[in-house]
């Protein structure tokens, strides 16, 4: 008898830790892990206080960030393979493309169908929302990412000073006048060049890397590299407004020579009177940066003869194919991409937001500059030409070496130049995977 209260009472005891162990593991919150850069104290600040917040909202996930490191693109094919990849990662440039074509990054679009609304769609800027829809290939269709915000070239920085001693109106003065075109625009550039006796230039009419920013040109130009979306294996940067557009912006860089080919430090300097850099820049440049070394402010960029030729980075989220908990991480990037996350990332990063809705707000964070010049772009901004290439690694290189020994160096008309490749790029193009 008192044997079997004895196992009567051990089983219960038993069974009481057994049921306590089962809610513990019933309680346990699904982890994530998240890659974000963090190499900027405006990067650091967003991963957070995103993911914080993001926790705040679902108690039942717990994410985990993972800052990007020197070479981490490379390790994420590495660690896809091994099956070991982050469940939600940011990416850019042509490597997401890449990754889409060989079946790394999850479709979203089941997602996308079940939780974002046509008003959602509709508060997207449309251009860069369909940047993370695939439009060749064998998994043509899929839609492997969405946009994290607007990195817009999307406007000029001036140095007021310098425009003021050079005699010049401000930019936006003379575009309300409808004069701000790439004639005008050359004007400035040369009368705000200044040169000692011996040929060295002290200050540089532009700050633009001109082996990037011919981009802009050619899209104000009415060309484009190919014909994307609709026929993205169709090569026709070899068209006349296409190398109008680039012999125009080699006059100014290697004839005119008054292009600065460095980044906007050289503008926070004080060392060139414009800039043309995109909005990621121009948000961080808070006191600290240019203070009261000079007045600086935003203007249009010039009018060329199809448009202004604004253009956006390709910057998005995306889900690793891998993901063994895919609707906890479509969770966080749907948070990411959310009126409440774009806040956060307009916040602590300065960085324009690619909904809409929040185009006020932002514009509203920069009082004194004419932030509404990149807002009135942004509907209208082209994706990255070269971020959605076919083949993007080869044609991409086969193109910037075009354009590099004819509009930077100036050894060849770039007519020339551009109708070597077109053989080359157009083999490319017809062993492509359709």
């Amino acid at each position: 008898m008192r044997s079997g209260k004895i196992m009567s009472a051990v089983a219960c005891c038993l069974g009481a830790l057994l049921l306590g162990s089962m809610l513990v593991w019933a309680q346990e919150p699904v982890r994530i892990k998240v890659m974000l850069r963090g190499d900027s104290p405006q990067r650091e600040a967003f991963a957070k206080e995103i993911i914080p917040a993001y926790e705040a909202a679902h108690p039942g996930i717990k994410a985990e960030w993972e800052p990007t490191a020197s070479g981490w693109q490379q390790r994420m094919v590495v660690s896809y393979a091994a099956g070991v990849a982050p469940d939600v990662t940011e990416m850019f440039s042509t490597f997401s493309q890449e990754w889409a074509e060989a079946g790394m990054l999850l479709d979203l679009r089941p997602y996308v169908q079940r939780d974002l609304s046509a008003a959602d769609i509709r508060d997207f800027f449309p251009q860069i929302w369909n940047a993370g829809v695939l439009f060749h290939g064998p998994r043509k269709g899929i839609m492997y990412g969405v946009p994290r915000y607007v990195n817009l070239i999307g406007s000029v920085a001036y140095n007021v000073n310098k425009l003021e001693a050079a005699g010049l109106v401000p930019i936006e003065t003379l575009d309300a006048q409808g004069r701000w075109n790439w004639e005008s625009f050359r004007e400035y550039l040369i009368k705000l060049t200044q040169r000692t006796d011996d040929g060295r230039t002290v200050q540089w009419g532009l700050c633009a890397p001109p082996a990037s920013r011919w981009m802009n040109i050619l899209l104000a130009g009415g060309g484009r590299l190919f014909n994307y979306p609709d026929d993205p294996y169709e090569f026709i940067l070899n068209r006349p407004e296409s190398i109008y557009a680039l012999e125009y912006w080699q006059t100014l860089y290697a004839l005119d020579k008054v292009i600065a080919n460095a980044w906007w430090t050289t503008f926070e300097r004080g060392e060139a009177a414009i800039d043309m850099s995109g909005s990621e820049v121009y948000g961080s440049w808070s006191s600290e940066v240019i203070g009261d070394r000079f007045e600086w402010n935003l203007g249009p960029l010039p009018m060329g003869p199809a448009g202004r030729g604004a253009s956006s980075a390709k910057d998005q989220y995306g889900i690793i194919a891998t993901t063994k908990h895919p609707d906890e991480a479509w969770a966080f990037v749907k948070f990411c991409i959310s009126p409440e996350g774009q806040r956060i990332m307009m916040r602590s990063s300065g960085v324009m937001p690619m909904r809409s809705s929040l185009l006020r707000e932002f514009v509203r964070m920069f009082p004194g500059k004419n932030v509404q010049y990149m807002a009135d772009v942004a509907p209208q901004a082209f994706i990255d030409q070269k971020a959605v290439a076919v083949e993007a690694k080869r044609v991409i290189s086969l193109i910037d070496s075009a354009v590099n020994i004819s509009v930077i160096q100036n050894l060849k008309p770039v007519r020339q130049a551009i109708e070597e490749i077109v053989p080359q790029i157009e083999a490319i193009m017809k062993e492509a995977p359709r």
